[in-house]
């Protein structure tokens, strides 16, 4: 009964892997219609717990109608799509820290998103998806915090949300001044993606009621020595 078990799972874990490599071909090659009727059919057959995935999946969609058409994207779409399904379809035992790489990847590719388009100059239209795209990192960040994870107490009281639209305000004001430096979108979304996971890293410190200034010390010192060695590494343009 054991060794049948172990090969059904088997067997759905290796079916997930080809279903994520057909819809990146999917996308590569096909019209986007059809990528996004497959994506939607994928994602909710069968009908499992689709909404606890819903926003990440919205943000893989995004993120497949405004990346490179290649195919080391095409790769990157179809990690991202194996995780999505592998945390919904409760394929991975440790779904927690698969969440958590997910949020990594996906908020490190919306950097680059960004960057790549508004990372020279700012007007109107970048002035909305600053605040925006850091709308978007916190409600990742926000998500990632509470799945799996009972213990965490949902951000529904005045203290949560006046933390997190707290955060949301540094992370707009963060990017804004990263896109006044003289420095490729590679490096502008490394040093917000790093500065954001710091500042959102304590958020569970903060509203789990276990803030010190030992914590924060060693906390931003961390960061610090990282922060230099990001900077020490990027190509000044001036």
């Amino acid at each position: 009964m054991e060794t049948k078990l172990k090969l059904n799972l088997a067997r759905i874990h290796w079916s997930l892997v080809l279903k994520a490599a057909f819809l990146a071909a999917v996308w590569l090659l096909l019209p986007g219609w059809i990528f996004l009727i497959l994506s939607f059919y994928f994602y909710f057959v069968p009908i499992f717990h689709p909404w606890k995935l819903f926003f990440p999946f919205l943000i893989f969609i995004f993120l497949a109608f405004n990346g490179p058409a290649d195919i080391s994207f095409a790769v990157i779409l179809a990690l991202l799509f194996y995780i999505i399904l592998g945390i919904k379809d409760l394929i991975f035992i440790d779904r927690r820290s698969a969440y958590d790489i997910l949020v990594l990847i996906l908020i490190f590719l919306l950097d680059i998103w960004f960057f790549s388009n508004f990372g020279e100059s700012i007007g109107y239209p970048g002035l909305v998806s600053v605040f925006s795209l850091s709308a978007v990192l916190c409600l990742l960040y926000r998500g990632a915090l509470s799945y799996g994870n009972p213990g965490w107490r949902a951000a529904s009281g005045r203290r949560d949300n006046i933390a997190f639209g707290l955060a949301w305000l540094i992370i707009s004001q963060i990017t804004l001044a990263v896109i006044f430096l003289p420095i490729n979108f590679i490096s502008q979304s490394a040093l917000v993606f790093f500065l954001s996971a710091v500042l959102l890293g304590l958020m569970p410190v903060y509203l789990g009621g276990a803030v010190t200034r030992r914590r924060i010390l060693t906390n931003f010192s961390a960061a610090f020595v990282f922060l230099v060695v990001i900077l020490g590494l990027i190509q000044w343009g001036f």
